[in-house]
């Protein structure tokens, strides 16, 4: 179980799913109906819901999901991607 494959799929592949696919998405629809509620603690609650969702998106261990990394960083990960590719593609 501490094999490479088994900590990816169930490990960093499970958690960026469910982080990119449902969690941020719903915290998404409820900071809209917050937004739409007319209920002004709400809309404040949204807003700073917002701005929370705007930061960890773009904080640095996110950048890879939005297609901002470090120029040298994406060349790197992309070297190494055509690598594995090359020696495991047969």
């Amino acid at each position: 179980m501490m094999g490479p494959d088994y900590t990816h799929w169930h490990g960093t592949y499970d958690l960026a799913k469910n982080f990119y696919a449902e969690y941020i998405p719903e915290l998404e629809e409820l900071a809209e109906k917050g937004l739409h509620s007319g209920d002004e603690i709400r809309v404040a609650a949204a807003e700073a819901l917002r701005k929370v969702i705007h930061d960890v998106r773009k904080s640095k261990g996110h950048k890879w999901y939005l297609g901002n990394m470090d120029p040298a960083a994406a060349e790197a990960r992309a070297r190494a991607s055509a690598e594995f590719k090359k020696r495991y593609n047969k």
